[in-house]
């Protein structure tokens, strides 16, 4: 599992067999795996019918549409999300089900998958429940497909909403002070701990001369201090 990876394994018990389903989670990817263990049983399902079984016990949003992009099956989570019904739901286009301002850019996304049939895909949606709340999806997408055509998609996804929310407000936040320090009357200059430029606001830019390209990635005691500052630097230092 690699840096940011999250794990979650749950287990079902059916007709006596122990099986196991693994969702992997990463900033860019959102798996579901089957695990299942090889126990003998002198009856039950065949695997088909396991999977199935899983898929309808999971606690993730689970469908299938066909290429036009028409549910064709979707999980008892996805149905309690969404607020609809079975019978409502097969059929429908999964455009319906996005917020109209996204549609269009859901659509292009998905677009692009099957023109370049890219495996899968992550990306990140508001969907608009039947009663009209919205709640916003990290949604991993499955191209389903044969030799000769593509048959559908297989989407596992999961409800983001706090995340996105909490995301978006640190992103604001940034901005709002970033527009502060932009917009400061003295100079201010940001170093790493290799005293290597990483920022310059452009009061700075004006005081030294340079242009935020030219002072970015310069080690600032070297690029805009005089010797004699150096050497009292230095000393200072030890």
């Amino acid at each position: 599992m690699t840096n940011g990876q999250q794990e979650r394994i749950a287990s079902l018990k059916v007709f006596g067999c122990d099986i196991d389903y693994r969702v992997l989670i990463s900033d860019q990817s959102y798996t579901l795996q089957f695990l299942i263990e090889e126990n003998p049983m002198s009856q039950g399902p065949q695997d088909g019918e396991k999977y199935k079984l899983i898929v309808e016990a999971a606690n993730e949003i689970i469908y299938e549409t066909d290429a036009a992009g028409d549910f064709t099956y979707v999980n008892p989570k996805t149905l309690k999300v969404t607020g609809y019904e079975r019978n409502e739901i097969i059929g429908k286009s999964y455009l319906e089900l996005i917020h109209p301002e996204y549609r269009e850019e859901a659509q292009q996304f998905y677009r692009k998958q099957a023109g370049t049939r890219e495996k899968s895909t992550y990306k990140e949606l508001p969907i608009i429940t039947k009663n009209g709340e919205q709640f916003w999806i990290g949604l991993n997408v499955q191209l389903l497909e044969n030799a000769f055509q593509i048959m559908g998609f297989l989407g596992v996804g999961r409800d983001i909403t706090e995340s996105y929310y909490n995301r978006l407000a640190l992103k604001q936040s940034e901005e709002k002070y970033r527009g502060i320090i932009q917009n400061l009357q003295y100079g201010l200059m940001e170093v790493d701990l290799n005293q290597k430029i990483v920022f310059a606001n452009p009061v700075m830019t004006e005081i030294t001369g340079y242009t935020p390209e030219e002072l970015i990635g310069k080690v600032a005691t070297e690029f805009l201090v005089d010797e004699e500052a150096r050497k009292i630097i230095a000393s200072q230092q030890h």
